[in-house]
Protein backbone atom coordinates (compact mmCIF):
# COMPACT_ATOMS: atom_id res chain seq x y z
CA UNK A 1 0.00 0.00 0.00
CA UNK A 2 1.94 2.71 -1.05
CA UNK A 3 2.45 6.05 0.86
CA UNK A 4 1.97 3.43 4.45
CA UNK A 5 3.36 4.94 7.18
CA UNK A 6 4.61 1.58 9.23
CA UNK A 7 5.84 3.58 12.23
CA UNK A 8 1.94 4.24 13.05
CA UNK A 9 1.07 0.05 13.76
CA UNK A 10 2.36 -0.98 16.53
CA UNK A 11 1.96 -3.56 19.34
CA UNK A 12 1.43 -2.63 23.13
CA UNK A 13 5.52 -3.09 23.25
CA UNK A 14 6.13 -0.42 20.45
CA UNK A 15 7.67 -3.31 17.88
CA UNK A 16 5.98 -2.40 14.48
CA UNK A 17 3.22 -5.23 13.32
CA UNK A 18 3.43 -7.54 10.31
CA UNK A 19 1.02 -5.92 7.94
CA UNK A 20 0.02 -9.05 6.32
CA UNK A 21 -0.40 -10.92 9.60
CA UNK A 22 -2.44 -7.33 10.84
CA UNK A 23 -4.92 -7.76 7.53
CA UNK A 24 -3.43 -4.46 6.15
CA UNK A 25 -1.55 -5.69 3.28
CA UNK A 26 -3.11 -8.82 0.84
CA UNK A 27 -1.97 -12.40 1.44
CA UNK A 28 -0.25 -14.19 4.66
CA UNK A 29 2.74 -13.91 6.29
CA UNK A 30 5.26 -16.57 5.26
CA UNK A 31 7.90 -16.35 7.87
CA UNK A 32 5.68 -16.77 10.89
CA UNK A 33 7.76 -16.69 14.31
CA UNK A 34 10.77 -16.31 12.08
CA UNK A 35 8.86 -12.47 10.90
CA UNK A 36 11.19 -9.06 11.94
CA UNK A 37 7.78 -7.64 12.50
CA UNK A 38 5.61 -8.56 15.25
CA UNK A 39 2.53 -11.05 14.99
CA UNK A 40 1.43 -9.73 18.89
CA UNK A 41 -1.97 -7.75 18.54
CA UNK A 42 -2.21 -4.40 18.26
CA UNK A 43 -2.03 -1.32 20.13
CA UNK A 44 -5.23 0.43 21.07
CA UNK A 45 -3.71 3.26 19.41
CA UNK A 46 -3.65 1.78 16.12
CA UNK A 47 -6.79 -0.14 15.95
CA UNK A 48 -8.68 3.24 14.54
CA UNK A 49 -5.75 3.44 11.80
CA UNK A 50 -6.17 -0.29 11.59
CA UNK A 51 -9.51 -0.07 10.86
CA UNK A 52 -9.61 2.72 8.23
CA UNK A 53 -7.23 0.73 6.02
CA UNK A 54 -8.72 -2.61 6.12
CA UNK A 55 -11.92 -0.64 5.37
CA UNK A 56 -10.45 1.02 2.47
CA UNK A 57 -9.16 -2.15 1.13
CA UNK A 58 -12.34 -3.71 1.30
CA UNK A 59 -14.09 -0.88 -0.78
CA UNK A 60 -11.39 -1.08 -3.29
CA UNK A 61 -12.18 -5.13 -3.39
CA UNK A 62 -15.79 -4.28 -3.73
CA UNK A 63 -15.25 -1.48 -6.46
CA UNK A 64 -13.46 -3.98 -8.21
CA UNK A 65 -15.60 -7.01 -8.29
CA UNK A 66 -18.54 -4.93 -9.44
CA UNK A 67 -16.10 -3.24 -11.97
CA UNK A 68 -15.22 -6.54 -13.87
CA UNK A 69 -19.18 -7.68 -12.87
CA UNK A 70 -20.15 -4.80 -14.97
CA UNK A 71 -17.47 -5.22 -18.12
CA UNK A 72 -19.24 -8.86 -17.85
CA UNK A 73 -22.73 -7.63 -18.67
CA UNK A 74 -20.81 -5.09 -21.57
CA UNK A 75 -22.23 -5.39 -24.82
CA UNK A 76 -22.02 -3.80 -28.16
CA UNK A 77 -22.80 0.12 -28.53
CA UNK A 78 -23.75 1.78 -31.04
CA UNK A 79 -20.66 4.19 -32.48
CA UNK A 80 -23.45 7.34 -32.33
CA UNK A 81 -24.01 6.98 -28.02
CA UNK A 82 -20.37 8.12 -27.95
CA UNK A 83 -21.33 10.97 -29.62
CA UNK A 84 -24.06 11.42 -27.31
CA UNK A 85 -22.64 11.29 -23.91
CA UNK A 86 -19.51 13.73 -24.91
CA UNK A 87 -19.19 15.96 -22.19
CA UNK A 88 -20.82 19.02 -23.20
CA UNK A 89 -22.52 21.81 -21.39
CA UNK A 90 -26.26 22.72 -22.42
CA UNK A 91 -28.85 24.90 -21.82
CA UNK A 92 -31.27 23.38 -19.15
CA UNK A 93 -33.47 26.92 -18.50
CA UNK A 94 -37.32 26.91 -18.84
CA UNK A 95 -41.11 25.94 -17.13
CA UNK A 96 -39.78 22.75 -16.20
CA UNK A 97 -36.47 23.66 -14.07
CA UNK A 98 -37.95 26.85 -12.61
CA UNK A 99 -41.02 24.72 -11.11
CA UNK A 100 -38.46 22.08 -10.07
CA UNK A 101 -36.35 24.46 -8.52
CA UNK A 102 -39.23 26.15 -6.89
CA UNK A 103 -40.50 23.07 -5.53
CA UNK A 104 -36.77 22.18 -3.79
CA UNK A 105 -37.08 25.25 -2.28
CA UNK A 106 -40.34 24.39 -0.48
CA UNK A 107 -39.78 20.98 0.45
CA UNK A 108 -35.98 22.35 1.78
CA UNK A 109 -37.72 25.35 3.97
CA UNK A 110 -36.54 27.97 1.65
CA UNK A 111 -38.80 30.75 0.99
CA UNK A 112 -36.88 33.76 0.08
CA UNK A 113 -34.55 34.33 -3.56
CA UNK A 114 -31.01 33.04 -2.87
CA UNK A 115 -32.03 30.90 -0.12
CA UNK A 116 -30.57 27.81 -1.29
CA UNK A 117 -26.88 29.36 -0.75
CA UNK A 118 -27.84 29.72 2.20
CA UNK A 119 -28.93 26.67 4.13
CA UNK A 120 -26.44 26.77 5.74
CA UNK A 121 -26.75 30.09 7.67
CA UNK A 122 -29.67 28.73 9.92
CA UNK A 123 -28.40 26.44 13.11
CA UNK A 124 -30.29 23.22 12.96
CA UNK A 125 -33.68 23.53 15.34
CA UNK A 126 -34.79 20.76 17.36
CA UNK A 127 -38.44 21.80 17.11
CA UNK A 128 -38.13 21.67 13.31
CA UNK A 129 -37.28 18.74 11.69
CA UNK A 130 -36.62 18.56 8.54
CA UNK A 131 -38.46 15.94 6.30
CA UNK A 132 -35.61 15.47 3.49
CA UNK A 133 -32.66 13.61 4.78
CA UNK A 134 -30.21 15.07 2.56
CA UNK A 135 -30.63 18.43 4.08
CA UNK A 136 -30.05 16.65 7.69
CA UNK A 137 -26.82 15.05 6.10
CA UNK A 138 -25.21 17.75 4.96
CA UNK A 139 -25.36 19.93 8.47
CA UNK A 140 -24.17 16.81 9.72
CA UNK A 141 -20.95 16.64 6.93
CA UNK A 142 -20.76 20.46 7.67
CA UNK A 143 -19.64 19.48 11.40
CA UNK A 144 -22.64 20.63 13.00
CA UNK A 145 -23.87 19.10 16.24
CA UNK A 146 -27.31 17.62 15.52
CA UNK A 147 -30.10 17.87 17.95
CA UNK A 148 -31.58 14.53 19.46
CA UNK A 149 -34.88 14.90 17.25
CA UNK A 150 -32.64 15.08 13.72
CA UNK A 151 -30.58 12.25 15.16
CA UNK A 152 -33.27 10.14 15.30
CA UNK A 153 -34.67 11.42 11.95
CA UNK A 154 -31.63 10.20 10.50
CA UNK A 155 -32.15 7.14 11.81
CA UNK A 156 -35.57 6.22 10.55
CA UNK A 157 -34.73 7.79 7.05
CA UNK A 158 -37.07 5.57 5.39
CA UNK A 159 -39.75 6.86 7.44
CA UNK A 160 -38.92 10.10 6.50
CA UNK A 161 -38.66 9.81 2.90
CA UNK A 162 -41.77 8.38 2.92
CA UNK A 163 -43.52 11.73 4.87
CA UNK A 164 -41.51 13.65 2.18
CA UNK A 165 -43.24 11.82 -0.77
CA UNK A 166 -46.22 12.55 0.60
CA UNK A 167 -46.07 15.98 0.40
CA UNK A 168 -47.26 18.60 -2.54
CA UNK A 169 -43.74 19.62 -3.00
CA UNK A 170 -42.21 16.47 -3.15
CA UNK A 171 -45.49 15.54 -6.03
CA UNK A 172 -44.61 18.82 -7.89
CA UNK A 173 -41.03 18.47 -7.62
CA UNK A 174 -40.96 14.61 -9.72
CA UNK A 175 -43.60 16.50 -12.36
CA UNK A 176 -41.56 19.00 -12.89
CA UNK A 177 -38.67 16.48 -13.28
CA UNK A 178 -40.29 14.29 -15.72
CA UNK A 179 -41.15 17.12 -18.14
CA UNK A 180 -37.63 18.23 -17.55
CA UNK A 181 -36.28 14.97 -18.72
CA UNK A 182 -39.16 14.33 -21.63
CA UNK A 183 -38.39 17.77 -23.03
CA UNK A 184 -34.99 19.17 -22.42
CA UNK A 185 -32.93 15.74 -21.68
CA UNK A 186 -34.12 12.82 -23.93
CA UNK A 187 -33.53 15.61 -27.35
CA UNK A 188 -30.06 15.32 -25.73
CA UNK A 189 -29.40 11.37 -25.62
CA UNK A 190 -30.76 10.24 -29.51
CA UNK A 191 -31.94 6.59 -29.86
CA UNK A 192 -34.43 8.09 -32.98
CA UNK A 193 -37.57 7.10 -30.44
CA UNK A 194 -37.39 9.91 -27.93
CA UNK A 195 -38.09 7.99 -25.36
CA UNK A 196 -35.32 7.26 -22.39
CA UNK A 197 -35.42 5.37 -19.35
CA UNK A 198 -34.22 7.64 -16.66
CA UNK A 199 -33.32 7.55 -12.88
CA UNK A 200 -36.44 8.61 -11.40
CA UNK A 201 -36.21 10.91 -9.16
CA UNK A 202 -33.04 11.91 -9.47
CA UNK A 203 -30.17 12.19 -6.69
CA UNK A 204 -30.17 15.48 -4.72
CA UNK A 205 -26.52 17.04 -3.49
CA UNK A 206 -26.53 19.40 -0.90
CA UNK A 207 -22.96 20.62 -0.09
CA UNK A 208 -22.64 23.05 2.59
CA UNK A 209 -19.25 24.76 3.31
CA UNK A 210 -17.82 21.72 5.15
CA UNK A 211 -14.30 20.27 5.24
CA UNK A 212 -15.39 16.89 3.61
CA UNK A 213 -16.00 16.55 0.11
CA UNK A 214 -19.93 14.76 -1.16
CA UNK A 215 -18.40 12.95 -3.72
CA UNK A 216 -15.02 10.89 -3.48
CA UNK A 217 -13.73 9.87 -7.06
CA UNK A 218 -15.10 7.29 -8.95
CA UNK A 219 -17.20 6.46 -12.40
CA UNK A 220 -20.20 4.43 -12.11
CA UNK A 221 -18.52 1.13 -13.67
CA UNK A 222 -17.48 0.75 -10.64
CA UNK A 223 -20.57 -0.16 -8.73
CA UNK A 224 -22.60 -2.91 -9.64
CA UNK A 225 -26.06 -2.71 -11.43
CA UNK A 226 -25.29 0.32 -13.79
CA UNK A 227 -26.18 0.13 -17.25
CA UNK A 228 -22.81 0.36 -20.02
CA UNK A 229 -25.50 2.69 -21.99
CA UNK A 230 -25.96 5.04 -19.36
CA UNK A 231 -25.51 8.98 -19.34
CA UNK A 232 -24.46 11.04 -16.86
CA UNK A 233 -26.28 14.59 -16.16
CA UNK A 234 -25.81 17.31 -13.49
CA UNK A 235 -27.60 20.05 -13.29
CA UNK A 236 -27.37 23.03 -10.05
CA UNK A 237 -29.95 24.81 -8.80
CA UNK A 238 -27.29 27.08 -7.54
CA UNK A 239 -24.84 28.66 -8.98
CA UNK A 240 -21.59 26.61 -9.03
CA UNK A 241 -17.87 27.34 -9.64
CA UNK A 242 -14.24 26.45 -8.07
CA UNK A 243 -14.78 23.88 -5.08
CA UNK A 244 -18.83 23.92 -5.42
CA UNK A 245 -18.75 22.51 -9.33
CA UNK A 246 -17.83 18.57 -9.82
CA UNK A 247 -14.46 17.56 -11.29
CA UNK A 248 -14.76 15.53 -14.19
CA UNK A 249 -12.55 13.76 -16.82
CA UNK A 250 -12.88 14.43 -20.41
CA UNK A 251 -12.52 11.08 -21.36
CA UNK A 252 -11.35 7.49 -19.48
CA UNK A 253 -7.98 7.18 -17.78
CA UNK A 254 -6.96 10.60 -18.69
CA UNK A 255 -6.49 12.29 -15.51
CA UNK A 256 -7.53 15.86 -16.70
CA UNK A 257 -9.53 15.95 -14.00
CA UNK A 258 -11.24 20.54 -14.17
CA UNK A 259 -14.15 22.09 -12.20
CA UNK A 260 -17.20 22.45 -14.44
CA UNK A 261 -18.44 25.85 -13.62
CA UNK A 262 -22.25 26.17 -14.10
CA UNK A 263 -24.95 28.67 -13.76
CA UNK A 264 -28.12 28.48 -12.64
CA UNK A 265 -30.05 27.39 -16.35
CA UNK A 266 -27.10 25.73 -17.41
CA UNK A 267 -26.71 21.46 -17.17
CA UNK A 268 -24.10 18.93 -18.00
CA UNK A 269 -24.02 16.04 -20.19
CA UNK A 270 -21.09 13.08 -19.66
CA UNK A 271 -19.92 9.83 -19.90
CA UNK A 272 -20.30 8.88 -15.94
CA UNK A 273 -20.00 5.28 -16.51
CA UNK A 274 -16.40 5.60 -17.68
CA UNK A 275 -15.02 8.85 -16.82
CA UNK A 276 -13.96 9.36 -13.51
CA UNK A 277 -15.53 12.47 -11.21
CA UNK A 278 -15.63 13.89 -7.70
CA UNK A 279 -15.87 17.06 -5.29
CA UNK A 280 -13.96 18.71 -3.69
CA UNK A 281 -14.84 20.14 0.05
CA UNK A 282 -17.14 23.64 -0.65
CA UNK A 283 -15.07 25.83 1.23
CA UNK A 284 -16.64 28.66 -0.82
CA UNK A 285 -19.09 30.33 2.14
CA UNK A 286 -22.08 29.39 0.26
CA UNK A 287 -24.49 26.23 -0.03
CA UNK A 288 -24.39 24.24 -3.73
CA UNK A 289 -27.39 22.37 -4.68
CA UNK A 290 -27.48 20.33 -7.40
CA UNK A 291 -29.34 17.34 -8.68
CA UNK A 292 -28.08 14.13 -10.84
CA UNK A 293 -29.18 11.21 -12.59
CA UNK A 294 -28.98 8.91 -15.53
CA UNK A 295 -30.26 7.79 -18.56
CA UNK A 296 -30.32 5.33 -20.75
CA UNK A 297 -32.08 5.95 -24.61
CA UNK A 298 -34.74 3.75 -24.68
CA UNK A 299 -33.86 1.76 -28.26
CA UNK A 300 -30.85 1.12 -25.78
CA UNK A 301 -32.52 0.01 -22.53
CA UNK A 302 -32.73 -3.91 -22.55
CA UNK A 303 -35.70 -5.20 -20.14
CA UNK A 304 -38.59 -4.16 -18.60
CA UNK A 305 -38.41 -0.65 -16.76
CA UNK A 306 -41.10 -1.59 -13.88
CA UNK A 307 -38.83 -2.48 -10.28
CA UNK A 308 -35.86 -2.41 -12.60
CA UNK A 309 -32.82 -0.07 -11.30
CA UNK A 310 -29.15 1.56 -12.18
CA UNK A 311 -27.42 0.80 -9.44
CA UNK A 312 -29.67 1.54 -6.74
CA UNK A 313 -32.05 4.43 -8.43
CA UNK A 314 -35.37 3.24 -9.60
CA UNK A 315 -35.65 4.23 -12.95
CA UNK A 316 -38.90 5.53 -15.51
CA UNK A 317 -39.68 5.39 -18.55
CA UNK A 318 -40.06 8.86 -20.02
CA UNK A 319 -41.36 10.52 -23.02
CA UNK A 320 -41.77 9.02 -26.35
CA UNK A 321 -45.50 7.82 -28.47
Amino acid sequence: MAGLDLDQFVDDAGAQLCLKHAGVQRGRCRYGERCHRSHAPPSAASLPGLRIRAEARAAAQAAAAAHVANTARRRELPDWLGARRRQVVFDASGPPLERLRRACAAFLGVFEEGGLERLHVAEPDAAAVPLCPTLISAHKRAGRTLPRSWKDARQRQDKQLKKLRATPAWRAYVDAYVEFVGTVIAPLCGGGEGRVVAQCPPTLRIAMPAKKATIGVHRDADYAGHDCAEINFWVPLTAVSGPRALRVESAPDLGDFRPVDLDVGQGLRFDGYNCRHYTVPNDSGETRVSFDFRVVPGSLWRGKTGGAKMGDYPVRSIGGD
